[in-house]
């Protein structure tokens, strides 16, 4: 209550015409906690300050919200960098908004953003496949729904040629509508070798 005072006495004093909004910890009746969001809203009359309107708002919904959005992405990140393969994620414009240690391990180069995604590892595709994934790249950026699985060889920072299956799809928001894309790589050179052997 005192914080909450000295901030209005501060609000009234400052006379601006800006809004100000902080958040505060409340108390039921029953002396249960809770957040709220308080903000302070400047009246003027023929353009003097007059006083203050002060609106206040429960927010326990949205901080249970926020602390489901942080687990759930400090799951996703856990999960991310755990895996062999290599995980990426782009926005529709492809410009690359996370990838996993994998990602540096399977080109054996590191990586320092930010990037657009096909530039990055067009870069490190066999010259003989360049033509056939820009081509499965361009039908992708067309088609945001669209899930593709393809293979081709890329050549690491190292020189050396590796095989890769490479799986992309599509995230949606809550609307159903694609806003993201998901891609997966695996080094497939050994299975590839061993198929080439059977051969």
């Amino acid at each position: 209550t005192k914080c909450l005072i000295q901030n209005f006495n501060s609000a009234v004093k400052s006379k601006g015409p800006e809004t100000q909004r902080k958040e505060y910890t409340a108390l039921t009746k029953n002396g249960k906690r809770f957040p709220i969001l308080v903000y302070s809203i400047p009246i003027f009359k023929n353009n003097a300050f007059s006083g203050l309107r002060g609106i206040i708002v429960t927010i326990s919904e949205l901080k249970k919200s926020q602390e489901e959005l942080r687990k759930s992405e400090e799951n996703f990140r856990q999960l991310a960098e755990n895996i062999s393969d290599a995980f990426w994620l782009v926005d529709l414009n492809n410009q690359l908004l996370y990838f996993n240690k994998s990602c540096e391990t399977l080109i054996e180069t590191q990586l320092e953003g930010p990037f657009v995604f096909p530039n990055i590892f067009f870069n490190y595709i066999h010259t003989d496949d360049k033509q056939n994934i820009y081509n499965k790249i361009k039908k992708a950026q067309t088609s945001p729904e669209l899930k593709q699985v393809y293979e081709h060889r890329i050549i690491t920072g190292s020189g050396i040629t590796k095989w890769v299956s490479v799986r992309i799809f599509p995230v949606f928001n809550n609307n159903g509508k694609p806003y993201r894309k998901a891609g997966i790589a695996a080094d497939i050179t050994q299975e590839k070798f061993l198929l080439h052997e059977l051969v």
